[in-house]
Parts: C-alpha cells; sequence; structure tokens
C-alpha cells in the first residue's frame, strides 16, 4: 500500500494529498522540477491496526511516511487560499 509517481511536481503532489486530507495541500518548499518518488505505508500498519474496527488511519500514516521516506512535512496552519465558490445555479430546459 502507498503511492509511485514519475516525473511529478510538487504542486501535483500537494494536489494528490488535498482529496484525502480533506483540506487544501499547498506546496511551499519553493522547490521546482519534476520527480518521481515511491512512498510505501505498508511499515507502518501493524497488525493490530488491521484487526481494529474501521479502516486503519492512512492519513496519519501517510504524513509519517511522507516525512520519513522522502523528507517533506506537513504542516497544519492558515493561509490565504484562492477558490472558487458557486453561490447558484439554474437549469435551464434545452431541446432533445
Amino acid at each position: 500500500m502507498g503511492a509511485t509517481a514519475e516525473r511529478a511536481d510538487l504542486d501535483e503532489m500537494a494536489a494528490l494529498l488535498s482529496r484525502p486530507l480533506q483540506a487544501p495541500v499547498i506546496n511551499m518548499t519553493g522547490l521546482k522540477g519534476r520527480y518521481d518518488f515511491k512512498v510505501d505505508l505498508t511499515p507502518y500498519i501493524t497488525d493490530e491496526m488491521m484487526k481494529a474496527k474501521g479502516p486503519p488511519d492512512v492519513i496519519g500514516i501517510a504524513v509519517v511516511a511522507l516525512q520519513e521516506q522522502l523528507g517533506l512535512k506537513l504542516e497544519s496552519k492558515k493561509v490565504p487560499v484562492e477558490m472558487v465558490v458557486v453561490d447558484r445555479a439554474e437549469r435551464t430546459p434545452t431541446e432533445n
């Protein structure tokens, strides 16, 4: 269990992490370029986690794995973020 990417930049990696973390992830490393990376989560999943009710805390495991295996540190902080907000939508009938 883990993730592999080839020729990914860190902005793409941040976008990939946003979905499971259910929060925006912003690349603040300043690193440019594309990288190949592989993150293996299996060393962090114990037998106790697998036997427990519900899925293991993959998010917490991923945060530790990213830091230990890739040297990337995820920090929770408040920063301004640009976003698009749809405040209204109308359904217009169309002819078939």
